[in-house]
């Protein structure tokens, strides 16, 4: 009977226990561990407000003596919070699912977001095309589509033979 096990002179050695992943940031550590968490709601507020003064308009005078606004170009959230503060998408998703403030700030600032690329859009500062790419596809909106008849009722199509080419035949 032969004997289970490596070989002897096998040059495969046996697995090396697999070691548990280092916690991401914002996961705060061993559970319950109050001092290991990185985020709390206190920082993520902060951040949300940081990222919504980031957005909202600020007015300065230009060298012609006209307000401008200095913030005009910061509409979208998402490049202050990965491209200004190193905050990617695993962090936010945390983020907005733990604290319910956070979560509500971050829906205004895509809020935000919407209104800057709706009125720079009609003010012809974008391009059209790529503004209604991103308004349907990251705000969910489309174009206006008519529906007739009722809800609760289906709509029921009937073709007469009369009309379909030939007779019906």
């Amino acid at each position: 009977m032969a004997k289970r096990g490596r070989p002897k002179g096998s040059k495969n050695k046996p697995k090396e226990k697999v070691r548990k992943r280092p916690s991401r940031p914002g996961e705060g550590g061993q559970p319950g561990n109050k001092n290991a968490e990185k985020w709390t709601e206190e920082k993520a507020l902060n951040l949300a407000n940081e990222l919504i003064e980031w957005m909202l308009p600020k007015f300065e005078d230009n060298k012609k003596g006209k307000k401008v606004d200095v913030h005009g170009a910061n509409i979208f959230y998402e490049e202050f919070l990965i491209m200004h503060k190193k905050i990617y998408s695993t962090v936010l998703n945390y983020l907005e699912k733990k604290y319910e403030s956070f979560s509500k700030t971050l829906k205004t600032a895509r809020h935000i977001q919407k209104i800057k690329l709706m009125k720079h859009a009609t003010a012809g500062n974008l391009k059209e095309g790529s503004t209604i790419f991103i308004l349907k596809n990251y705000h969910d909106m489309s174009d206006k589509v008519e529906h007739s008849g009722n809800r609760e009722k289906p709509v029921i199509l009937q073709v007469s033979p009369d009309f379909m080419p030939g007779g019906g035949k």
